[in-house]
């Protein structure tokens, strides 16, 4: 009698899980690009590069194992599948330090000249494709386009800002 399910249980359980899966991916679609700003506005005021890249990549690392064992055993086992951790793909941060990355050596090398950086920032970028990382391939090159026009007046930054919300 315990063991029992009500009739149009799955049903019910189907739907809330819809609803919270659109849910998480719209919030996760609007905080994102949010992120991306912030990692733009950090690597323009902190005081050292080095240490702001370190404490990102630590969390980066930190945060890999508890996002392996949700998404990679937890989520699986919810429909009857065999769980696979070592699947998962690296979580968001790591392409966000992979951003701050890349902001750090534009700069640098744009002091011996504008073509090296522009070079090293494409093959970020094209690194940043290939990685397996959750959200959008695009991330790297959203996160240098914010920074790059960071000194447009801010209607225009709306614009692009609502089109880096469309695409991630």
């Amino acid at each position: 009698m315990l063991n029992r399910t009500f009739p149009g249980q799955s049903e019910v359980w189907s739907v809330l899980y819809t609803i919270l899966s659109f849910g998480s991916s719209l919030i996760g679609r609007l905080a994102a690009p949010i992120f991306m700003y912030c990692i733009v506005l950090g690597f323009i005021h902190t005081r050292n590069v080095h240490r702001y890249m370190a404490r990102l990549l630590s969390f980066a690392l930190i945060s890999q194992l508890p996002y392996m064992l949700l998404f990679g055993v937890t989520v699986p086992r919810m429909y009857g599948m065999e769980p696979d951790p070592w699947g998962e793909p690296l979580n968001i941060l790591f392409i966000l330090c992979l951003g701050l990355f890349t902001l750090w050596i534009y700069e640098y090398l744009c002091r011996f000249h504008v073509s090296w950086g522009l070079l090293a920032v494409a093959g970020l970028v094209a690194l940043g494709w290939l990685l397996p990382v959750e959200g959008g391939k695009g991330d790297v090159l959203i996160i240098f386009l914010l920074y790059i026009l960071r000194s447009l007046p801010r209607r225009h930054r709306v614009v692009h800002a609502t089109m880096s919300v469309k695409y991630s």
